[in-house]
């Protein structure tokens, strides 16, 4: 069984610390001993959808992140395509 920081998919895992430093614009050294505090509370332009992608990338429970970086992209492609984000 995995630990609460322990990702079973590795690349999920470390895609979502980077991406909430950045979004956070600080760093998520304790995220694995504590609960990591919402980007928005940093950033106010942070999309709703997108902070709730990074949120559950970060979930201590396995069973509610996304399963592959596949689903991943799938999450992050919808963000795009309601934020009107374009690349």
């Amino acid at each position: 069984a995995l630990n609460s920081c322990e990702f079973s998919d590795r690349r999920i895992g470390t895609c979502a610390v980077v991406l909430w430093e950045i979004s956070a614009t600080s760093h998520a050294f304790q995220v694995c001993s504590r609960e990591p505090s919402k980007p928005k509370t940093f950033q106010l332009s942070i999309p709703d959808m997108f902070q709730d992608i990074v949120m559950r990338m970060l979930s201590k429970r396995p069973e509610d992140r996304q399963p592959t970086p596949a689903a991943l992209l799938k999450d992050l492609e919808r963000v795009k395509k309601f934020q009107n984000i374009t690349l």
